[in-house]
């Protein structure tokens, strides 16, 4: 079994809640569109690309902490989330969207 802890991110227009393994990848993730109340859930290696992962705070101090996965719909169609300590953004069709990360664990 794996520990897992989870990382929110949360802006104006997405929410994204991932479950981080103990292997310090995503091991998956619910992106919520606050407009439409749309949830997708990425579950399969094909649908989350671990770029980088870097949790190395969680007492307040996030800014060397590190985001960058790759969430891919069956489709074809991605979201790149980053994160530098608790500001990230998510792309999406050549658009950007702000997301606050909080990394309590």
């Amino acid at each position: 079994a794996h520990a897992t802890d989870g990382l929110d991110c949360s802006g104006d227009v997405y929410f994204l809640g991932m479950s981080v393994g103990s292997d310090n990848t995503v091991d998956s993730a619910t992106l919520v569109d606050k407009r439409t109340k749309i949830s997708t859930t990425y579950r399969l290696a094909e649908e989350i690309e671990n770029r980088q992962l870097i949790w190395v705070d969680s007492e307040g101090d996030f800014s060397a902490n590190r985001l960058e996965i790759v969430l891919r719909k069956k489709d074809g169609t991605s979201f790149i989330v980053e994160a530098k300590g608790r500001k990230g953004v998510l792309r999406h069709r050549k658009e950007t969207y702000k997301l606050n990360c909080d990394w309590e664990r």
